[in-house]
């Protein structure tokens, strides 16, 4: 018995020393592949058990999940997508790599407790210049014989900004909590294991050069959120979460980075609609005019401050 156990030991370390010598482009092309039929597979036995537990058929369940059906149901949906999408589809893939998949994305190390909140200061400071980004994409028009993907771009950011209004508009806080699971959390987690801690790792090995990973990560981590209006601060963000990835080694910060952007949206949206305020609107406005531009430089100074401190202080506990 002792011999077939090692036996099997030795044959899954042999797999995953074939996987590890992949070239790092068969590894991509593996990554979105076994993402593509994990999310096929499980999204639809999640949908289909879904169904069966709101007593619907999975034609109808699917209609309820949309803009116009139920909001619990959408709820669920959203929740599954980002599982099924990015959370388990990066473990499993990990795990070809490394008996220790959690190790391999870099879960088992932790930056430095202090940069913690460097990070936190780093989204604070980013926002004006977010917003200005956002301003400058906005005004960006395509050429006349590409107006037809212009106009359906503009449309699916209009989808895409209802559907969000729908599950953020709440007025208790069991569902500004359940929000902060499922907007903030979740997605920040689902996320950072599949760009930062698969996709960025592989990009770097396939490039051998690291800003050029973080780049190509960053884009399709903007890309793939199909919301080109907003391509270049979610692709600007991106980059930021790329880099403390890279300087720490731990993909703790960029988790906790991503969790504190979407958190504070979910919150200034749940604070401004209680109380009956424009918080959330006026706060997207600075950094966007001449009076408020300033805010912006001043953001972006700090921010690069910040994850310059953040880059040597990394650096110093990793070369003491």
């Amino acid at each position: 018995m002792q011999q077939i156990i090692t036996k099997m030991n030795a044959t899954k370390y042999k797999v995953r020393d074939n996987f590890n010598s992949f070239h790092p482009l068969t590894k991509l092309i593996f990554d979105v592949l076994l993402i593509f039929l994990f999310f096929l597979i499980s999204f639809g036995l999640g949908a289909f058990i879904m169904a069966k537990a709101y007593n619907m058929g999975i034609s109808e369940f699917f209609q309820n999940s949309g803009l116009d059906g139920d909001i619990s149901i959408l709820r669920s949906t959203q929740i599954l997508y980002t599982l099924t999408l990015f959370l388990v589809p990066a473990l499993l893939i990990a795990f070809f790599y490394n008996k220790n998949p959690l190790k391999y994305i870099g879960l088992t190390k932790s930056a430095i407790p202090a940069n913690y909140l460097n990070a936190f200061m780093v989204i604070i400071f980013a926002f004006p210049v977010v917003n200005a980004l956002a301003a400058i994409n906005g005004s960006i028009n395509l050429p006349a014989a590409l107006s037809g993907i212009e106009n359906s771009m503009i449309e699916m950011e209009a989808k895409a900004k209802l559907v969000t209004e729908k599950l953020l508009f709440v007025d208790s806080t069991k569902l500004l909590f359940l929000n902060l699971l499922m907007i903030a959390l979740l997605p920040a987690m689902g996320e950072e294991f599949i760009f930062r801690g698969i996709f960025q790792k592989h990009f770097i090995q396939l490039t051998n050069n690291e800003h050029i990973g973080v780049l190509l990560t960053a884009f399709i981590f903007s890309a793939i959120h199909l919301q080109f209006l907003t391509f270049f601060p979610r692709l600007f963000l991106g980059v930021i979460l790329g880099y403390l990835y890279v300087w720490s080694k731990s993909l703790w910060l960029p988790i906790v980075a991503h969790f504190a952007n979407n958190a504070i949206a979910v919150i200034l949206v749940y604070y401004s609609y209680v109380n009956n305020l424009s918080l959330d609107k006026d706060i997207e406005e600075i950094g966007t005019n001449p009076k408020t531009f300033i805010f912006g430089i001043i953001g972006l100074v700090f921010l690069s401050l910040t994850m310059y401190f953040i880059k040597r202080s990394e650096a110093k506990k990793l070369n003491p």
